[in-house]
């Protein structure tokens, strides 16, 4: 039997039955839920975390202080120099962009789309939920060996 898994060093452990195609989505939506409503790990994707430096905000794109080397995080775009510098938290947005898109969906209760924010977030803390196996120690034909 096939069994969703989440845990952190603050509660105990909940687990799921995900044996059947219903019974993983279903248990995918109670998991966002959770995560939603009792930890908040979703916090991040309320608000929109990313604007452009002052500089690219006035349009004086040459000054632009993003990029892995700067003092800020710039998503901006509007030339070379700045697609240039300004490529990881451009990755960043993309990412953020797609996740909201997911969370905005399970908030709606799309199992799909909780399973996919999930998957994209189990690596962040409290987020730790994972598939795994259950066996039953008594029935010979369950145990792994």
């Amino acid at each position: 039997m096939r069994v969703l898994k989440y845990g952190n060093r603050k509660a105990n452990d909940v687990v799921y039955d995900i044996s059947t195609p219903e019974k993983l989505l279903a248990a995918y939506l109670l998991m966002f839920n959770l995560l939603n409503e009792e930890w908040e790990v979703y916090i991040d994707l309320y608000e929109d975390e990313f604007s452009l430096c002052k500089p690219c905000a006035d349009g004086h794109h040459e000054y632009c202080r993003g990029g892995c080397n700067g003092s800020e995080e710039c998503p901006c775009d509007a030339t070379p120099e700045c697609k240039n510098i300004n490529h990881r938290t451009r990755a960043k947005v993309a990412e953020t962009n797609a996740q909201r898109t997911w969370f905005k969906l399970a908030e709606e209760g799309d199992a799909r789309a909780a399973r996919s924010l999930i998957r994209a977030r189990r690596g962040n803390e409290y987020e730790e939920v994972t598939e795994c196996d259950f066996y039953d120690p008594i029935d010979p034909l369950t145990v792994k060996r």
